[in-house]
């Protein structure tokens, strides 16, 4: 499993907007020294086969970290189970992979799954699916465009 973290930048305000979902920092009071901080997404792409505690706690032990810092505000956490045709042994149908993961994210109000890469027509490289990620984020205004250096591995170890 590889964690990304997609570092919203070019000064996009608050609140931001995703397809299907809207961040949970939107309709909530967010404290104004959080709303200075970089805006981040975490993206978790791996098979997923099946989810584990162990995968949910990364999310939470990555988003504490960068909060530490002082520098970044993380607004969403995402989930990406591979492609059925990443070629695993025993890799269970993407559908039922998907599946569970939203039961396992039932009580998260930060964590989402995101289906796309799995139900692509084939198996594509993780480095490509953050890169459709930063496409999918936008703010009300239409004003983020992800630039370069915004999407980075996050090494949480």
């Amino acid at each position: 499993m590889t964690l990304w973290a997609l570092l919203l930048l070019y000064g996009a305000p608050w609140p931001f907007t995703f397809p299907g979902r809207v961040a949970s920092a939107v309709g909530v009071d967010v404290p104004d020294d959080m709303k200075s901080r970089i805006p981040v997404v975490l993206l978790a792409c791996g098979s997923f086969n099946p989810i584990t505690n162990m995968h949910l706690r990364l999310f939470e032990v990555a988003r504490d970290h960068l909060h530490q810092t002082g520098m970044y505000q993380v607004i969403q956490g995402i989930i990406s189970p591979v492609n059925d045709k990443y070629g695993k042994k025993d890799l269970v149908a993407s559908h039922h992979r998907v599946a569970m993961a939203r039961l396992a994210l039932q009580t998260s109000d930060w964590i989402r799954v995101d289906p796309w890469e799995s139900e692509q027509a084939q198996w594509m490289e993780t480095v490509k699916a953050p890169s459709q990620r930063t496409a999918q984020i936008s703010t009300p205004s239409g004003r983020y465009r992800p630039g370069p250096g915004t999407v980075s591995p996050c090494s949480c170890t």
